[in-house]
């Protein structure tokens, strides 16, 4: 009959770290420094083994927190260029026709048959779709040449705009890709050279222990959060006790203005100490930064009354 599976079996670092970078990063180079011990070969040969893997998961840590809010640039450019086609380009077109062709008239309604609602209404890529409709039906249409050069160049903007948020987006799961792959590897390696120790170190076992960050493999914290923000709200998140020079990666994913600061109470409100991330933009910084750290409750608050919000909080 099957049981649980005998606990030497199971590899504690993979289990520690799922779903958190940030404790990988804190147990491996916990070990690897404690390897570090100069006149022991014995230790230093596990270091030498350890160190390709660490560095290779350090660097990948590094692209994944740098690579986190990179695509929100240009989701930004793009959703400005989407608002200008909703009102002010389409606009200035349909005047254009206008002043060359009745609403009336067969080649108006052949240009513009459901005039300015497909610039409107649906999402971006029906706008999109919409665009270069108008562009393809605007070839060789008498007295209509500036406005087509005009639709034109907006086509290829839009293009390039989208093909760029597509490669900030791969580049981003890209980075995600490289990093848990990593974490896998240095899990299975940091597992390895347990069982070497635990060889080494079989008539005292006890003195394994300070090799690793035995606090860190227990606890095994959540450190990412991802959640909308209500119009006008503010919001609890988590409680933690950080050192001031622990980091956050504040990624503001959505159009209205996101306030962070960790406060006293987790039911009150932001009265100081806080950090403002603009629309669409990511900000890394220091705890101390956002109030005082006997503080433990993060919270966000919404400063739009009339729109909901999105983010991303990342402990690094």
């Amino acid at each position: 009959m099957a049981g649980r599976a005998w606990h030497f079996l199971i590899n504690s670092f993979l289990v520690a770290t799922f779903g958190s970078y940030r404790a990988m990063n804190k147990i491996a180079n916990y070990t690897l420094n404690a390897l570090n011990v100069t006149g022991n070969v014995f230790l230093l040969g596990l270091y030498a083994r350890l160190l390709p893997f660490v560095t290779d998961f350090n660097n990948c840590y590094v692209l994944w927190v740098a690579s986190l809010g990179i695509e929100v640039g240009s989701t930004n450019s793009l959703y400005v260029e989407f608002q200008l086609l909703r009102s002010t380009y389409i606009s200035a077109w349909d005047i254009q026709i206008q002043a060359v062709y009745n609403i009336k008239t067969t080649m108006y309604k052949s240009l513009l048959k459901n005039r300015r609602k497909p610039f409107q209404q649906g999402s971006m890529g029906d706008k999109y779709i919409a665009l270069v409709a108008l562009r393809d039906a605007l070839i060789g249409v008498p007295g209509l040449a500036a406005t087509l050069a005009d639709v034109n160049a907006k086509v290829l903007i839009f293009k390039d705009l989208m093909d760029g948020h597509s490669t900030n987006s791969s580049g981003t799961s890209q980075a995600s890709t490289a990093v848990e792959t990593s974490r896998i590897k240095l899990g299975k390696e940091l597992y390895g050279i347990l069982g070497q120790m635990m060889d080494s170190y079989r008539e005292k076992p006890e003195d394994i222990a300070a090799f690793f960050d035995i606090t860190t493999i227990r606890n095994m914290e959540q450190t990412l959060w991802s959640r909308f923000a209500k119009a006008g709200k503010t919001a609890y998140l988590f409680t933690r006790t950080l050192l001031p020079a622990d980091k956050l990666k504040l990624v503001n994913l959505g159009l209205t203005t996101l306030r962070f600061s960790f406060i006293e109470n987790k039911k009150g409100v932001i009265t100081e100490n806080y950090i403002d991330v603009a629309p669409m933009s990511s900000i890394l910084i220091e705890r101390s930064l956002l109030g005082l750290i006997t503080n433990r409750y993060c919270m966000v608050e919404n400063l739009s009354a009339d729109d909901k919000g999105k983010f991303m909080v990342v402990l690094v």
